[in-house]
C-alpha cells in the first residue's frame, strides 16, 4: 500500500474502470467497493457511503464488532 495508484484496486490488483469505488487516501487505499473488507473476519464493508463511520486500529479497517472487541467493549 505504498503509493495509491487510482486506476487499479488496493486489493485484487485489478483495474477500478467504472464501478464503484472506496477511496481512503490516509491509509492509501482505492480499492471496488467489494474488494473493501473488515482485516479481521472479512465482513464486506461496501454498503458504507460517504460520512459513515469506519473503524481503524493500527492502520487495519476493522467492522464495528471487530472493533470493539480489540478495544474490549
Amino acid at each position: 500500500r505504498s503509493v495509491i495508484e487510482r486506476d487499479m484496486c488496493t486489493y485484487c490488483r485489478k483495474a477500478l474502470g467504472t464501478e464503484t469505488k472506496m477511496i481512503l487516501d490516509e491509509l492509501q487505499i482505492c480499492c471496488h467497493s467489494t474488494c473493501f473488507k473488515c482485516e479481521i473476519c472479512k465482513q464486506p464493508l461496501e454498503n458504507l457511503q460517504a460520512g459513515d463511520s469506519i473503524w481503524i486500529y493500527r492502520q487495519t479497517i476493522h467492522c464495528e464488532p471487530c472493533y470493539s472487541k480489540v478495544m474490549g467493549k
